[in-house]
């Protein structure tokens, strides 16, 4: 973005810092950098789920991600079976219902 600030592309579960974040850092003499803070929070708001491997690879799940994306989120999966949707917060509740419903679904006993 400029020099020392940066907009996260990823998450970081751990951290204070949320996907799309942009945060200032400094220079470190070994080339890394330290993280300093947040310039401007993310516009998006993320949602997370423990899923199976079953489930993170269904054919309804994915239609439902492209959603997201085309609604102007993202979305990611951590260590496998932790889900993270980042969605604008205009989409975000009926999208967050949507996939909701489709684990409600799998969890009832319908195969995925």
């Amino acid at each position: 973005m400029s020099e020392n600030r940066y907009r996260l592309e990823e998450s970081f579960f751990w951290a204070e810092v949320s996907y799309h974040d942009i945060i200032e850092t400094e220079p470190q003499d070994d080339g890394s950098v330290r993280f300093l803070r947040v310039v401007t929070p993310s516009e998006l708001q993320t949602t997370t789920w423990v899923i199976s491997q079953v489930w993170a690879e269904s054919p309804s799940l994915r239609i439902l991600l492209d959603k997201v994306v085309a609604a102007g989120g993202a979305w990611e999966r951590l260590m496998v079976g932790w889900l993270l949707v980042h969605l604008p917060p205009a989409e975000h509740a009926i999208l967050v219902s949507e996939i909701e419903s489709l684990f409600d679904k799998f969890i009832a006993g319908d195969s995925p």
